[in-house]
């Protein structure tokens, strides 16, 4: 794990505090949020680390890897609510909107 591999972990980090949630699936929303840095998660295995724990120097190659395991999954939840996504389209339809609204 060298400096650009913690700092590239910061910056997709901060992307993912900035990612808007609405109009989200409402489990889909709850998740996410739960695991920003933020987040009133008590158990820090659960939610990202901050910016400041990841530049920090006892920052372990596992946690990096945790983290990223995290990221890759908020990643997933960004793409499923898309609105084209097809399984955004499915659960709209069997709500009865409009798809495409």
């Amino acid at each position: 794990m060298n400096p650009r591999d913690t700092e590239a972990l910061v910056l997709r980090i901060g992307r993912l505090q900035h990612q808007s949630i609405h109009g989200w699936m409402t489990g889909d929303g709850l998740e996410f949020s739960n695991q920003l840095p933020n987040s009133r998660v008590r158990d820090p295995r659960r939610k990202l680390p901050t910016p400041d724990v990841v530049r920090a120097d006892g920052f372990t190659p596992q946690q990096y890897v945790d983290a990223n395991q995290r990221c890759l999954r908020m990643e997933s939840l960004i793409s499923q609510n898309r609105p084209s996504s097809v399984k955004r389209m499915m659960h709209d339809v069997t709500h009865g909107r409009i798809l495409g609204r």
